[in-house]
């Protein structure tokens, strides 16, 4: 879409955000690249039927709300079960 070495010349000099290259790769990623991604998703989005929408979001609740019982109550459990194991071994570099 736009060519990103163009905009990279500045942060590659030393004198420019001190030479952090990663920093400048970072900030015209996101400046480029994600409000491009977004807006290609929401034209995808919006050529999706509302009654389509609807229908699967009734369909599939109840099986994504029994689903997510399932997975937070089995990891409440396994955290109860194993909670000393994790306090013995966070507290184990600090005893000398």
């Amino acid at each position: 879409m736009f060519p990103k070495g163009s905009v990279l010349a500045c942060h590659a000099n030393p004198d420019v955000d001190g030479g952090h290259l990663r920093s400048g790769l970072i900030i015209t990623s996101l400046t480029f690249s994600l409000p491009f991604a977004i807006w290609m998703l929401a034209s995808y989005f919006d050529g999706i039927l509302r009654e389509l929408d609807e229908a699967a979001t009734n369909v599939f609740w109840n099986q994504i709300m029994a689903a997510s019982l399932v997975v937070s109550v089995s990891v409440v459990v396994a955290f109860l079960l194993l909670q000393r194991n994790f306090v013995e071994r966070l507290t184990a570099g600090a005893v000398q």
